[in-house]
């Protein structure tokens, strides 16, 4: 009986323990990637993803993020014209992504809306506390879009004319309302119903009260006035695309 058991716990051991070796050693070699030198060139979307939910992009040199954010443009950007098919997002994909939506969605619920003009100081307290409380994966979103928005807001200033400056607005304003279907998508891919108009709204309220907690008040100030031409600037695009869909069919346009 001991023979037979020594036999079998050394069968398990010769044929067990390389098993389990292979298995680490492809795991290992599938996800080195997130943990070596982010190198833009080449990465899917997937894997920017990943990236996007393992490493803290405001540790990375600003040469990288500027390569990453254009590694996205060039895959799915409006330059690609070509949004990304999320049906195929792998499983792990999938279901951390879809955490993070639904976990987006409970934060989202717990917010109040303008807390501090009510003089509610418990609203203020828990919209602190859930402004405090961003994953990784949240934090690195919201400096990426900081990062694309200070730059496009540099490029405004820097124009030295008008009609440049209103092609640099187009064209942001155009590359924001590209990734307007990709939101749509992305929930519906993770089978998460989208965000209702109010919900909206507080997240917009809660990605400017984050930029103005962890932004130095200059820059901040320059958002904000940059935020509001940005603002004019989309009523106008609405408004044209709007008058183009009435009015076209009628001159044949």
């Amino acid at each position: 009986m001991f023979r037979k058991l020594f036999t079998f716990i050394g069968n398990l051991i010769f044929f067990g323990v390389p098993f389990v070796l292979l298995l680490v050693g492809v795991l290992v070699w599938n996800t080195a990637f997130l943990f070596e030198s982010i190198k833009p060139e080449n990465a899917s979307p997937f894997r920017i993803l990943l990236w996007i939910c393992v490493r803290d992009m405001e540790k990375q040199p600003p040469e990288i993020v500027t390569r990453l954010l254009d590694r996205v443009e060039e895959t799915v950007g409006r330059s690609s014209g070509e949004l990304p098919d999320l049906e195929k997002m792998d499983l792990v994909t999938r279901t951390i992504t879809a955490g993070e939506l639904k976990r987006r969605r409970e934060m989202i619920a717990g917010y109040t809306l303008f807390a501090a003009a009510s003089g509610r100081p418990e609203a203020v307290k828990k919209n602190e506390e859930i402004l405090a409380g961003k994953p990784l994966a949240e934090r690195n979103i919201l400096y990426l879009f900081k990062f694309w928005y200070i730059r496009e807001m540099d490029r405004y200033d820097a124009a030295s004319t008008t009609p440049a400056k209103q092609a640099v607005m187009q064209k942001f304003v155009d590359d924001l309302k590209w990734w307007r279907p990709f939101s749509e998508n992305l929930y519906l891919a993770c089978e998460v119903p989208p965000l209702s108009f109010e919900e909206m709204v507080k997240e917009y309220e809660m990605t400017f009260e984050h930029y103005r907690q962890n932004t130095d008040p200059e820059t901040y100030r320059r958002m904000l006035a940059f935020r509001d031409k940005l603002q004019s600037a989309f009523v106008v695009s609405e408004t044209k695309n709007h008058i183009n869909r009435f009015f076209g069919p009628l001159f044949g346009q």
